[in-house]
Parts: C-alpha cells; structure tokens; sequence
C-alpha cells in the first residue's frame, strides 16, 4: 500500500500544482480589489474566495480521483493491481485530500495575510478556528462527494448524482419544515419555522455557513440566532453525512464491479432515488413557491407539466432509450401522486 500511495501522489504532483496555483492567484487577486475596510470600525474578511475554492476543490478532486471506476479501458487495470479495492480507495481519498489541503491552505493564508496588511482588526484571532472548521467540513464533504459519484457508471451520471443530493435535503426540509415551529431561535428570539432553516442543510452549507459565522465573528458585525442555529445544524448535518458516506464509500468498495464502467447506472443512490424524490418534492412545494410570485393558475399548470415531462427526460437519460421499463412507469406515477397528496396536505394544513 504504501508504493501505491506513492505511486498515487506522484501521479497528482501535476494537478497539486496546478490547483495549488490557482488558489493562490485567486485568493491573493480578490483582498486586493475588494474594499478591505468598510466604515471605521467594520471590515471585510474575504473569506468568500477561499470558500469558493475549497468547495470548487472538495467537487472536483472527487470526480478525478474516482473518474477510473467509469473508464472501460482502465478500470481492469486498476483493479488488477496488487492492492485490495478498499485499499485502493483509501489511497484514492488520502492523494485528493492532500491536494485540497495543501492548495486551500496555501490559497487561504495567502487571503488572510492580505487583509491582515491591509486593515487592522482586533478579531483576526478568528481566521485559526475558521481554517479548522472548514478543514473538517471539507474531509466531511470529500467523503460524501466521492461516494456519490461512485454511484455512477458514467462521468456525467456522477456529476448530476452530486449536484442532485446536494439539493435533495433542502427540499425535503422546506416542505416538511412548515409544520414544525421552534420557538426562540428566530433573528429576535421569536418562533420560526424550520423550513426557514432549509439553506443550512446543502451538503455545502457546512462550509459556506462556516465562512459566513465567522465572518461575523472577524469583522465584529455581530449576527443573529438563527445564523447561529444554522451553522450548528449545518454542523451536524455535515457529520452525519461525512459518516455515511466515508462507510458506505468502503462498503460499496469491494461490490462495485469492472464490467459495469460505462453501463446505465442503476445505482439506488441515483436516478432511482433522485428522479421520484425530485418529482414530488418540487410538486409539493411548487405551487407555494409560485404561487407567490405568479398568481396565474396557467403558469402553476406550466410549471407542474414542465416538472413531469423533465422527469420522462431523465428517465430516458437514465436508460439511454426512449422505452422506459415498468418500474419506471409505476415509479413516476407514484411520485406524481405522491407529490399532489403532499400539495393537497401542505395548502390545506398551512395559510
């Protein structure tokens, strides 16, 4: 194990410093032509850039890393060297965390020494605890965005896994989080509900919330309960997935199988999942959402159409064949119906 882990870094030297270069020129090109100071006592702590690359690193890297599961011509390869597919995937997740490490640090320091020379602030002290949260939520994050991805059989069905679970929490949480009120966590204590609390449960919102939280910290504006409330729920979600998604990568190491590189990908973790859950979940919320900023009765018939013929494409997409089996059928029905009931609850129960 130990020469494939060398073997690995070696063959990432190239894309280390490559990413490690654009960090730098992006993290040290945006303090400078920002307005550092923003009154006489407020400042802007640039964080918005480091994040950015973290979350841009902790994306790419996994696709690179895991991409070879998807490559005919590769994978028999791979999988015959003498190294075990678990350890083959630690390998994999140990080379990519370096690189995110190393670019991310170089790119942040770089930001923070900028700001530092160019305004002085009594809470810099904020920047440590700052790089260690977000170091933490970016191994959390790798680890989740690596196993999705190796969900699919194809590059571009990995890519659209990712982007769809990132997104697929929120939704759940927006609908459901209606009929939950929690009192005293609002921006002045009062009662909200926990649907307002949904842009903290992305699988990025531990990162990003992270910027945010101690950007209040940094420049001394102060912030409200319910940013509080939502890194600490963003925290925990983050936790909680990183987990998942670290034990779930290495079980799934050793089933995976070559032949099925470039296959549909069938995965449950997938179009299975994503295609039925989206269905519903958007025509349950849709017509509150645009409800308020159409009142035309034909646009929400639009809009629900709009949502059932995507979801046919992506079955197609799913399939690569315009004849869908039976299962997707009963599938996309049910979730038609499904996601009508849950309409039919949510404007009956909530005004």
């Amino acid at each position: 194990m130990k020469k494939a882990l060398l073997y690995e870094f070696k063959r990432n030297l190239l894309p280390l410093g490559f990413f490690a270069a654009m960090a730098v020129v992006l993290c040290g090109i945006f303090p400078l032509i920002v307005d550092i100071e923003r009154g006489n006592y407020t400042y802007n702590s640039c964080l918005g850039m480091p994040t950015f690359v973290l979350a841009l690193l902790c994306t790419v890297l996994p696709i690179m890393q895991f991409s070879y599961r998807m490559q005919t011509r590769s994978v028999d390869l791979w999988y015959s060297l003498p190294v075990s597919r678990k350890q083959f995937t630690l390998v994999r997740l140990l080379v990519g965390l370096i690189v995110v490490f190393v670019a991310y640090t170089l790119g942040y320091w770089l930001c923070v020494a900028i700001v530092a020379a160019r305004a002085e602030s009594p809470e810099f002290i904020w920047y440590l605890p700052m790089y260690a949260v977000s170091l933490v939520a970016a191994i959390g994050l790798f680890g989740v965005n690596s196993f999705l991805f190796t969900r699919a059989n194809r590059v571009l069905d990995g890519i659209f896994f990712l982007v769809g679970w990132t997104c697929i929490l929120p939704l759940v949480v927006y609908y459901f989080g209606q009929f939950i009120v929690i009192s005293g966590i609002g921006s002045r204590g009062e009662a909200i509900s926990l649907a307002e609390l949904n842009s903290f449960t992305f699988s990025y919102s531990a990162i990003v919330s992270s910027a945010t939280f101690f950007d209040h910290l940094i420049t001394g504006d102060g912030f409200e309960n319910t940013l509080s409330v939502g890194f600490t729920l963003a925290l925990v979600i983050a936790v909680l997935e990183a987990v998942a998604g670290y034990i779930l990568l290495f079980v799934y190491a050793d089933r995976d199988k070559a032949e099925n590189a470039d296959q549909p990908s069938a995965s449950f973790w997938g179009y299975k999942t994503l295609i039925p859950v989206y269905t519903a979940m958007l025509l349950a919320v849709g017509d509150r959402v645009i409800g308020f900023i159409f009142g035309s009765s034909w646009v929400r018939i639009i809009y629900y159409a709009v949502i059932v013929l995507a979801a046919f494409v992506l079955y197609f997409v799913y399939r690569r064949s315009f004849r869908l089996k039976k299962y997707d059928l009963i599938s996309l029905a049910a979730s038609v119906a499904v996601g009508f009931i849950l309409l039919f609850v949510l404007e009956r129960t909530i005004i």
